[in-house]
């Protein structure tokens, strides 16, 4: 459920400066605001502090190595998923690319077990 958005009088807003538009809870997504010249910018910006703790609390408690058959590898929050080539590719079942990009080092923080995949 998204939290009403707060109203923004344009008088309280300063040309390039960012303002909280809305944060949705539920979602950790935080819309920003600027004025820039007669236009308006928006970014959102979603934390995942919350899935990276979670995640490094996995790859503490697992066992190591990827002996066996069934694992859970990873967690990586919807919108990174399903807004980058690595959703792309396990849609089209490349498993080489999503496993390259679960080996990766920069996305490291993703896995739940340690070790490459």
């Amino acid at each position: 459920m998204t939290n009403p958005a707060p109203v923004l009088n344009s008088d309280d807003l300063v040309e390039g400066q960012w303002h909280l538009f809305n944060y949705d809870h539920d979602t950790g997504t935080a819309t920003y605001v600027m004025v820039d010249g007669d236009q308006y910018r928006v970014k959102e910006e979603r934390f995942v502090d919350g899935v990276l703790q979670v995640n490094q609390e996995c790859r503490n408690a697992n066992d190591k190595g990827w002996a066996g058959d069934v694992h859970l590898v990873a967690a990586i929050p919807q919108h990174l998923f399903y807004n980058t080539a690595l959703g792309e590719a396990a849609k089209e079942n490349d498993d080489k690319f999503v496993m390259k990009w679960l080996n990766d080092s920069d996305n490291e923080a993703f896995r739940l077990k340690e070790g490459r995949v």
